[in-house]
């Protein structure tokens, strides 16, 4: 075959193949926040993501939650309303020492007490600590997100957001609150410390009716 109809025959492949345009893999360190059928993913400085005041859910990347393997990957989410608490949380810490991110500070969830309510780090004055342990493992009290989908090594999973949990359960719609402050830490390399590329910040804002 000469060298022009190898040329032609390779230009008419290029031009069989699908064109993909505006598409690209989600990146695995990524957070993302869904509602009404559309992600936003979170601003990796301190960030402002607005939204409509109902239900949302916290998109977010995990590889396998395996405790006896000493891989206990997991993402802690801790919500707080007060701004001056959260500008105070910083990186360099061990999480052990962390009110936020210590092995106890976790809120409670069971396979048959599944949540999809928003508990505040700071209730009140006295009481200020605390996070949703995110992961995903084998067992069912490992599973404490939904999944969505694997990618490689990674779950995607989903934990929904229905109500806020201020002293009692009330629907989002109906809550006074307008700013919630988010901290969310992934010890990705396991070394207990809480390094400046796994703790984010940011706020997200209820657009008013």
């Amino acid at each position: 075959m000469s060298f022009m109809k190898k040329y032609l025959a390779l230009i008419i492949l290029l031009l069989s193949l699908p064109i993909v345009v505006g598409v690209s893999a989600q990146d695995v360190n990524d957070y993302f926040i869904y509602q009404e059928d559309r992600e936003q993913k979170v601003p990796v400085y301190n960030g402002v993501i607005e939204l409509l005041k109902e239900p949302f859910s916290i998109r977010l990347y995990n590889k396998k939650y395996d405790w006896d393997a000493k891989q206990p990957y997991t993402t802690k989410i801790s919500v707080l309303k007060s701004k001056d608490v959260w500008k105070r949380v910083k990186t360099g810490g061990k999480a052990e020492k962390s009110l936020f991110f210590d092995g106890g500070s976790a809120f409670a969830i069971t396979p048959k007490h599944r949540y999809s309510a928003l508990f505040f780090s700071d209730v009140d004055a006295s009481y200020i600590g605390g996070s949703h342990n995110i992961r995903y493992g084998n067992k069912d009290e490992d599973k404490t997100a939904d999944l969505l989908n694997k990618v490689g090594d990674y779950f995607k999973l989903e934990f929904k957001v229905d109500n806020f949990f201020d002293k009692q359960n009330i629907k989002i719609e109906d809550s006074k609150i307008s700013v919630l402050y988010f901290l969310i830490f992934s010890d990705k390399d396991l070394d207990g410390i809480i390094g400046e590329d796994e703790l984010t910040k940011f706020k997200i804002k209820f657009k008013v009716p």
